[in-house]
């Protein structure tokens, strides 16, 4: 039995015919996974722009960003562009490919100094990052989103999920910054 990826434990019935009742206390408190994944399954260097990604209890909704660094921040100086290996919160198969100036007219947002651009092909196409949460508890996921280039939505679009349930797509359109959200009510306990 797993909650949350960890095994709380294995359990095997001792003979036939013979229940047994196992009683487990979870943590409420318990680390979770958000994931933002590129949803186009082709290599067409093209994909959605990220940048101030937050989650926040709904009734915080102005209060502490549950994510550590949601800009992308980093210590260094970025002119242009840039690939990383890591980003301080966020955890990638491949590296981060982050914009400090216009790339195809889209600066970074409300003060960040970067964003960020999933693509599969040259870069990481999804990004996770752990967020201690609450079961019970309601939350909302927000962050904004921009287009690469003038290609299908389906290349600028991003899968959103919450300890692997899928929380809802985004798909960028026109020019500039949207900012979009995802409200997750009543957490609920993950025992798999």
């Amino acid at each position: 039995m797993t909650f949350n990826g960890t095994v709380l434990g294995n359990f095997v019935a001792q003979g036939k015919n013979i229940f047994e009742r196992y009683d487990l206390v979870v943590d409420a408190a318990a680390m979770n996974t958000l994931q933002f994944s590129e949803t186009a399954s082709g290599n067409d260097t093209v994909g959605p722009l990220l940048d101030n990604i937050s989650v926040r209890k709904i009734n915080q909704v102005q209060g502490e960003n549950l994510l550590s660094n949601g800009g992308f921040e980093f210590s260094g100086a970025v002119e242009s562009e840039v690939h990383r290996a890591s980003i301080d919160g966020w955890q990638s198969d491949n590296a981060f490919h982050l914009f400090a100036t216009a790339n195809n007219g889209v600066t970074p947002q409300n003060g960040s100094e970067v964003y960020l651009k999933l693509d599969r092909t040259d870069a990481a196409d999804s990004i996770t990052a752990q967020a201690n949460l609450q079961t019970g508890k309601s939350y909302r996921v927000e962050f904004d989103i921009a287009a690469d280039t003038g290609v299908s939505n389906e290349s600028n679009a991003v899968q959103v999920l919450l300890n692997g349930v899928t929380l809802g797509t985004a798909y960028a359109t026109g020019n500039g910054w949207q900012t979009v959200s995802f409200n997750v009510e009543d957490l609920p306990v993950q025992i798999s």
